[in-house]
């Protein structure tokens, strides 16, 4: 029956919540390039990433922000870089700047339709030169598995320097305010052409911000030199009202927003490090308050994140660090003070509402890792060594179409065989590279050293890979961690190692996997996870203060990993790790099909965001950000070994009998999600891979007589 679980999952540190179970917000710091997640419970920065890389101050290097509601993505406008990035928030992972097919320079204002089907992007248009025919450009979006596909379909001259975009409350126009030809274009998103434009009398006007109406189908567009706004009708076409600010000094407006009842608008002083409120209760003839909320400079458009609370981003243009006040526009409006974190130019935000998207069971981080070992024929077999090239050539492309990721870990016999062989006529199906910096630079997998260290050390296959114009990874690609006095010793990688046959070379890195035994005939390590060990002694004891982390390989088959974390036998709060081995020197077609079976046998996890394609480091990098650094392992050991016997033992009694609690386990888990046993093979008492009312008439027809419970798989 059941094996108790005690020592399932060893929790090693504190292991609070991760973020995703309270509703957050996301900003933009336009001068680092990073995007913060702030707790709205505590008002707290709680993670960052960064999205592309930072120029620094003086000219945003990201700007605006639109989320996808339908797959809980977030697309950033990465404005220097000329691209755009795109977060996974399920994962906490980014694609990094990408650029689609003939998108503009310097993207800027963003919006997306509700479907989260369609983009509408402001850019310098393809000459990036700030000029009348500046576009807006309409992408579709495809794919329901990140990262999605963007296409252009046009570009619509718009006005010169657009800044911010709008999609109507009906979807059929997109607005955006063009700040340096003072005006506003209105483009009809059936025909893809412009049906109005707003032309201000003189370029003092500039026109930047714009807000609509929570529930009538009107602009509000702020004029940043004219200390105005227009009230614009998309049903008529019209502008119904202009709005003097009347404010000393000048407010000279950057943006404002309704309040979600729409009956309260909060405006942005830009200049006076100011906020001024208005009555929307008609939002066609709104009405100034006395109210002024003090702020941080340069504040650009609010966030409300509730009905009377709102933040406020203080980008304190061209200066390196800025502030997101929080402010109150209820009975009493005043500033409640500021959001706790570093901001680098706040800029753009995003409310992410988790009751849109509940907490979703954490993914599991998985790659393939491949090994050569130090085998001689690669050097000393020319033919076997194209061969094989060949093959890693055939699976790599396979790997990349797939949107799968791949650890090439490498020791020096292959690495030589490289330098030797990997030349003229060889390198023509690898653009001209050879075949480690192919991988690397065109497929976008990482190549992480492997050493046996029988006479290369770590440090010396670091050299190698640079020596064929390869950068390493920092990822230690397998080591001997039992028993602990083995005489690789692993702890020399804590603060870096020189070479054996490369004195001059040093090497220090960031992680390690792949802890085994000695010609893996002992105890390999068998957990998925990631955590700081604290010395060889005490191998699974986490350790903050170290500078290793350890990355687990994960639980043999991702099945079990991801049904266990679905069916809630394991925590919601973990940090789960799985890799998928390729010994290389086996390479041949018919295991090029195999792995391409297996890519496609967990595509529907990948769909389904329970599993995340990710490089080793990219899986370390997620792990300190959007997990806090916080140590978690399983035992897969245990997790795979829990059933004994046969299944039922639904309610994890240590005595394994299967008795009316167990019924009752299995109303209470089909009723109120109570949690059942820490084995999911016992939970799982027809074996017919779906926990359901099926099972509770399993055991009822076994404790009645009708049936015999099914053997443990």
């Amino acid at each position: 029956m059941f094996k108790p679980l005690c020592a399932l999952t060893l929790l090693l540190g504190v292991m609070p919540a991760t973020g995703f179970s309270s509703d957050y917000v996301l900003v933009t710091n336009a001068y680092s390039s990073r995007v913060t997640k702030i707790d709205v419970g505590t008002n707290t920065a709680i993670s960052n990433m960064s999205v592309a890389d930072s120029i620094g101050v003086p000219v945003p290097n990201i700007t605006n922000i639109a989320l996808d509601t339908v797959h809980n993505w977030a697309y950033i406008a990465d404005h220097t870089a000329d691209a755009i990035s795109i977060i996974d928030l399920n994962s906490w992972t980014t694609t990094g700047p990408v650029t689609p097919a003939g998108m503009g320079k310097q993207p800027i204002g963003m919006a997306l339709n509700a479907a989260c089907d369609r983009m509408y992007l402001a850019t310098y248009g393809t000459d990036g030169v700030e000029d009348p025919t500046d576009p807006v450009e309409v992408y579709t979006i495809s794919g329901t598995s990140f990262p999605p596909t963007l296409s252009k379909v046009t570009s619509v001259p718009a006005g010169r320097h657009p800044v911010n975009i709008a999609l109507s409350r009906d979807e059929k126009y997109v607005m955006v305010t063009c700040r340096n030809q003072a005006c506003f274009t209105v483009v009809s998103t059936a025909s893809n052409s412009v049906v109005h434009t707003r032309n201000y009398p003189d370029p003092s006007y500039e026109p930047e911000g714009v807000d609509l109406h929570p529930t009538q189908n009107l602009a509000y567009v702020f004029s940043h030199g004219q200390n105005s706004f227009d009230i614009f009708d998309f049903d008529s076409m019209k502008v119904v009202n202009t709005i003097s600010i009347a404010a000393v000094p000048p407010p000279q407006p950057s943006g404002g927003a309704f309040s979600p009842a729409g009956n309260r608008l909060l405006i942005s002083c830009q200049t006076s490090a100011r906020e001024l409120l208005f009555d929307t209760s008609d939002p066609r003839h709104p009405v100034s308050l006395p109210n002024v909320i003090m702020v941080g400079p340069q504040p650009h458009k609010p966030l409300f994140i509730s009905d009377t609370i709102a933040y406020v981003p203080n980008t304190n243009n061209t200066q390196p660090v800025g502030s997101i006040s929080i402010v109150s526009v209820g009975a009493s409006p005043a500033n409640l003070g500021q959001v706790t974190g570093t901001f680098n130019g706040p800029l753009g935000m995003e409310l992410v509402k988790v009751a849109q998207h509940p907490a979703a069971t954490p993914p599991v981080y998985v790659t393939f890792v491949s090994h050569n070992e130090e085998n001689p024929v690669y050097m000393s077999n020319k033919a076997f060594y194209l061969q094989n090239r060949e093959y890693i050539r055939q699976l790599a492309v396979i790997v990349k179409s797939k949107n799968a990721m791949w650890n090439f870990q490498s020791d020096w016999t292959f690495l030589k065989a490289v330098a030797l062989y990997d030349s003229g006529a060889v390198l023509v199906n690898t653009n001209g590279k050879n075949i480690v910096r192919w991988l690397v630079e065109d497929m976008g997998f990482e190549a992480d050293p492997h050493a046996h260290e029988s006479q290369y050390n770590y440090a010396d296959i670091a050299y190698l890979h640079t020596q064929i114009g390869v950068t390493p990874s920092k990822n230690v690609g397998g080591f001997l961690y039992d028993p602990p006095d083995n005489e690789q010793g692993w702890e020399q990688h804590e603060a870096g190692t020189f070479g054996v046959m490369y004195p001059s070379y040093f090497w220090k890195p960031d992680n390690f996997w792949g802890a085994a035994t000695y010609l893996h005939m002992g105890n390999d390590d068998f957990s998925s996870g990631i955590w700081k060990p604290k010395d060889r002694y005490n191998f699974y004891v986490n350790d903050d203060t170290k500078h290793l982390t350890y990355i687990g390989a994960g639980c043999g088959r991702l099945a079990t990993l991801v049904d266990a974390i679905a069916n809630h036998t394991l925590p919601d709060t973990g940090f789960y790790t799985m890799t998928l081995f390729i010994p290389q020197a086996d390479l041949n077609a018919q295991k090029i099909q195999n792995y391409s079976a297996m890519i496609d046998s967990i595509a529907s996890y990948v769909a389904q965001t329970r599993a995340v394609w990710s490089p080793l480091t990219q899986t370390a990098n997620a792990w300190r950000t959007a997990h806090a650094s916080r140590a978690f392992r399983v035992d897969c050991n245990l997790l795979l070994s829990c059933c004994t016997g046969s299944t039922g033992n639904v309610d994890g009694s240590a005595d394994g009998v299967v008795d009316i609690s167990d019924v009752f386990a299995v109303v209470d888990y089909l009723s109120a999600s109570i949690p059942l046993s820490a084995c999911p093979q016992e939970n799982d008492v027809n074996q017919d891979g779906t926990i359901d009312i099926s099972d509770l008439f399993a055991v009822i027809d076994y404790l009645s007589g009708a049936a015999t419970l099914p053997p443990c798989p």
